[in-house]
């Protein structure tokens, strides 16, 4: 239960950082506003540098879940699971999805 919290938080934080860099919202300024929010649980933990929780671990948890859910609705989990599947670096941290938007503009 605390995983899938945990999982579908930081999902969000990428989401919401995803969309603040599309309409021109410095990173470091949504990262503070964010952080004063009822997100800001999520976006410490999604900005922390001492954690290791692998994203190819953190879909399984995902999967794990929905399993149990069967076919009860939880689109929020569902997103989530496939954002974890479709990771770039399945070994780093979760927060490393958060880096996905910022990473792809400089490539």
């Amino acid at each position: 239960m605390l995983n899938t919290a945990l999982i579908t938080a930081v999902t969000a934080v990428a989401d919401t950082l995803t969309v603040a860099d599309a309409v021109g919202v410095d990173r470091r300024t949504a990262i503070d506003a964010l952080g004063t929010g009822p997100l800001g649980g999520a976006v410490a933990r999604a900005t922390a540098t001492d954690a290791a929780f692998a994203a190819a671990l953190a879909a399984k948890d995902a999967r794990l879940a929905l399993d149990v859910l069967g076919d009860a609705p939880a689109p929020l989990l569902r997103a989530a699971a496939a954002a974890l599947a479709a990771a770039r670096h399945p070994q780093d941290d979760i927060a490393r999805l958060t880096d996905a938007a910022a990473s792809e503009e400089n490539q």
